[in-house]
């Protein structure tokens, strides 16, 4: 069984290609959204024909948080990864509503203390929300009811390994005061944690 998703703020395609090579048994159309990108875009008539072709693979598309660009319950997940501090992810809720099928999951993991999803009441149930030990993958198959069409090995994105190490040194005395790895959250309390929700 295939499954859609969205990396939504991808910035590149690295958490794309590493959540697919890590799962690759799994078939996946892996859709990276952007505001902008620079080149090797496709548009929102052709991201409608991939989904419906049932094709697989990575496709940069413009997206934004308030604005998927996808028609209503055409994705099985969602990513977000380290939203910048600067652009956090408002009106996301009611498109994650919107896009995800039933039974969806919106995975997201942020490294400082964001304003949470909020979700309406009994629209999504949190099946998880765990710090990251390491940065190593993270295996979601344990999750009580993830559904097993999914992706499950998870590896944290770029931002969230530069600042799970950062987290590490704050640790030691002799680094309190270290800048951060990741220049946007130097100075910021790092919480290093990720949030894995399902659409009713």
């Amino acid at each position: 069984m295939r499954s859609v998703i969205l990396d939504i703020g991808a910035g590149s395609v690295f958490f794309a290609r590493i959540l697919k090579w890590h799962n690759w048994r799994k078939r996946q159309l892996l859709l990276c959204g952007e505001p902008t990108w620079k080149s090797g875009v496709i548009n929102s008539y052709r991201t409608r024909e991939l989904i419906k072709e049932n094709k697989t693979g990575i496709f940069r598309i413009i997206s934004t948080y308030e604005k998927f660009e996808v028609e209503d319950d055409a994705l099985d997940m969602v990513t977000l990864n380290a939203p910048h501090i600067l652009m956090p992810p408002f009106g996301i809720e009611s498109e994650l509503m919107r896009c995800l099928k039933s039974g969806g999951v919106f995975f997201f993991s942020y490294p400082v203390n964001f304003k949470l999803p909020n979700f309406l009441e009994g629209t999504f149930t949190l099946l998880a929300r765990e710090h990251f030990r390491n940065t190593s993958s993270v295996d979601l198959s344990t999750i009580q009811k993830f559904p097993h069409h999914l992706p499950h090995t998870v590896v944290p994105s770029k931002v969230m390994q530069y600042n799970i190490r950062e987290h590490a040194l704050r640790k030691q005395s002799s680094y309190q005061n270290a800048l951060g790895t990741s220049y946007i959250y130097n100075r910021m309390p790092l919480c290093n944690r990720y949030e894995v929700w399902q659409k009713s």
